[in-house]
């Protein structure tokens, strides 16, 4: 709540019959502790699944450097909940019990996932500087003129008062407050639907109707909990509004136009900075410097694979690139410079969420092109504590392991090699072939550089394995000579003529112009479409009934490869790929060639 409200709950709370509570103790949580006594989870295991619900949206929340935030729940019966001024978020027993009463317990997570959104919000903004300053200005001013000056100054400007500019202050306070709490819980990963959403849903509403010290909600001159339900509601649509960026900035990564990618990125970023938008411009970054390593032929690019993982909220897939353009010598400043910012965007979006894979698995791949094997190795460990069954962080660990050991000149080869036997996937393939070709196994590197092109069979790893083999690369399985796409796009790619135009006419349609990037992003229930500059380009298209993966792969032949993505896999064909979600092909994706 308010700074204005969060005082008059405070001494609803806190003053009793017969009683004071010194004002300078309200910003203290060890006086609210001493005085009321807090919840443990061993009497209310409500307060456990609190503390879980708090340390998740802490992470995703903006901080205030002078103020870690912390978090109590009090013995009291009353509801509230307030942020105080040494940065502890208190809640009472009442306001925890509230947000479970009828619902199942994932929705009463997201209930307090917003509360506490919001109060973590007024300590990021700041919002109790003036009332520090005021009380400092009175304890410490030595000029009475000074001092009295001052104090008229922040009363006139901040929410100290009772006066009408003093509510539109707490009015601003609180509808920013909501605004960064609805995303701050959809960043932790819980739904805001439950908060204002379908049928009327405004959780908003009851709260306040609920909370100690509501009759400041009831004021004319601040917010109703239907206009800050309205407001909210206006804020996500907003964001979802523009969530056609992300979702095509996923898709030009995937196409290897990471420059443009990270255009669409960097602008959705401004409106929604969640774990999965750091992730993803941070992989634009890392395989921009992979392609660095591609076309100055440096022995880095092939020497290992490692595994990357790009997320999107519409589980989309990740294609690799092959590289391309003319040869030429390695920038190694401007190639650290990338892997940098690739560190630390995979970092930024860790700490969004200490449980989020993706990072590790991607932060683990950039550490080894940089040489930083423990570190590596220390990001892959803690991806497979945090899931046991990433390929992608097993891939990873079994390569730092390995180059850690070549770098020490230990012998870790046959340690790496053990590990990678237990990992499926083409990664994990290729990279025991290349350690055993490089321990002197030469028979084993063999066998497993045969298995490799059996499942991959096109681009440069299949040309680099197979010219260690001294043997052609097979024919590719999806260069055309296996069975065609029975399914056309929706929508034809490249130059957009007047029959495409009628039929994009009757959808949703958004212009952007971003730097040197112009386009239009056309979206129907069926297909959505990225036109730059007059060409379609890319194509997405929803499969009307998900099709079962075997059946898939018996009508369009086996793909180029599988890749992993963090929602799922995805079937890589040389023109089209297939997004694999719950063990159905779920969605088709073209790719202007």
């Amino acid at each position: 709540m308010g700074q204005w409200i969060a005082f008059a709950a405070l001494a609803a709370l806190a003053i009793c019959p017969g009683e004071s509570f010194a004002a300078d103790k309200m910003g203290n949580q060890a006086s609210w502790v001493e005085r009321y006594g807090v919840v443990t989870a061993g009497e209310n295991p409500l307060a456990g699944r609190a503390a879980t619900v708090f340390g998740k949206v802490m992470s995703a929340a903006d901080k205030n450097g002078s103020r870690f935030p912390r978090f109590s729940v009090i013995k009291d019966d009353s509801i509230n909940a307030f942020a105080i001024e040494d940065g502890t978020v208190i809640l009472t027993r009442g306001a925890l019990e509230l947000c479970y009463r009828g619902v199942p317990a994932e929705t009463g997570d997201a209930h307090l996932a917003f509360i506490l959104g919001h109060e973590l919000a007024h300590l990021a903004n700041d919002d109790f500087w003036h009332r520090s300053a005021y009380f400092a200005v009175k304890e410490f001013a030595r000029d009475s003129d000074a001092a009295n000056y001052l104090i008229g100054v922040l009363k006139g400007t901040t929410d100290l008062t009772n006066t009408n500019k003093a509510r539109e202050v707490a009015r601003k306070k609180e509808l920013q407050a909501d605004s960064s709490g609805i995303f701050y819980m959809m960043m932790a990963g819980y739904d805001p639907g439950t908060i204002v959403g379908p049928g009327g849903v405004n959780f908003i509403e009851d709260w306040t109707y609920r909370i100690t010290g509501r009759i400041a909600y009831e004021d004319k001159d601040h917010p109703s909990s239907r206009d800050r339900g309205e407001f909210v509601r206006s804020r996500l649509a907003s964001v979802a509004d523009d969530l056609s960026f992300f979702r095509f900035g996923v898709r030009l990564f995937q196409s290897g136009r990471y420059e443009e990618a990270l255009l669409l990125l960097e602008t959705f970023r401004q409106k929604y900075p969640g774990r999965e938008v750091f992730n993803d411009i941070g992989l634009c970054h890392y395989m921009l410097a992979v392609r660095m390593l591609l076309r100055s032929d440096d022995p880095r690019a092939l020497r290992v694979r490692l595994s990357t993982v790009i997320d999107s909220e519409t589980n989309a897939s990740r294609i690799r690139t092959r590289g391309g353009g003319a040869k030429s010598s390695l920038d190694e400043g401007m190639f650290l410079e990338r892997i940098r910012h690739a560190v630390e965007y995979f970092k930024m979006a860790s700490d969004k969420d200490p449980y989020y894979v993706p990072a590790q698995v991607n932060l683990a791949s950039a550490y080894i092109l940089t040489g930083e094997y423990p570190n590596a190795m220390a990001a892959a460990n803690k991806a497979i504590k945090l899931s046991p069954g990433s390929m992608g962080a097993m891939n990873n660990k079994a390569v730092a392991l390995y180059l850690f050991g070549k770098d020490s000149e230990f012998d870790t080869g046959g340690q790496a090699v053990s590990l990678l036997e237990s990992v499926p996937g083409n990664e994990a393939l290729y990279n025991r072939a290349i350690i055993l070709a490089e321990s002197g196994k030469e028979a084993a590197a063999r066998e497993a550089m045969k298995a490799f092109l059996e499942v991959e069979n096109e681009g440069p790893y299949a040309v680099l394995v197979s010219g260690k083999l001294g043997v052609s690369p097979p024919p590719s399985r999806a260069s055309g000579k296996r069975p065609t796409m029975e399914t056309a796009p929706p929508i034809p790619l490249g130059m957009i003529s007047a029959s495409t135009r009628e039929k994009l006419r009757a959808t949703r349609r958004k212009n952007f112009e971003i730097g040197m990037l112009r386009g239009t992003i056309y979206e129907s229930e069926r297909f959505r479409v990225l036109e730059i500059n007059d060409l379609v380009e890319i194509v997405e298209s929803d499969i009307e009934k998900p099709e079962d993966p075997a059946e898939f792969i018996r009508k369009y032949g086996p793909p180029g490869r599988i890749d992993e993505t963090a929602g799922g896999n995805t079937f890589v064909y040389s023109r089209f790929a297939a997004d694999m979600t719950g063990g159905k092909v779920t969605r088709l994706v073209f790719f202007a060639r």
